[in-house]
């Protein structure tokens, strides 16, 4: 670890490791409009520490918007499960 013994707070909690999920959903201030939240996996911390982040808030942080369209880049579960086998192809060869 790069952070002192003095420090309480790992400042790599801080830091983005991966979006795991996006959920858009009424923005909770106003229902007429939509906004999106995501499951953020933090460096340094387990996946089961992971939280929810609006989407206001990741975007401020230093790579938020990296991060964010590195998750809209991925292909969704629907997409890959739509892909198949190559004609041919049997998990006994």
């Amino acid at each position: 670890r790069h952070y002192s013994d003095k420090h309480i707070f790992n400042p790599e909690y801080t830091q983005i490791d991966r979006i795991v999920h996006g959920w858009q959903h009424p923005d909770p201030e106003d229902e007429t409009k939509m906004t999106w939240s995501y499951l953020v996996k933090w460096m340094g911390l387990s996946y089961a520490e992971a939280t929810w982040e609006k989407m206001e808030i990741l975007s401020g942080l230093p790579d938020g918007n990296d991060k964010i369209k590195e998750y809209q880049s991925r292909p969704m579960l629907e997409e890959r499960k739509m892909k198949t086998a190559p004609l041919g192809w049997r998990p006994d060869k």
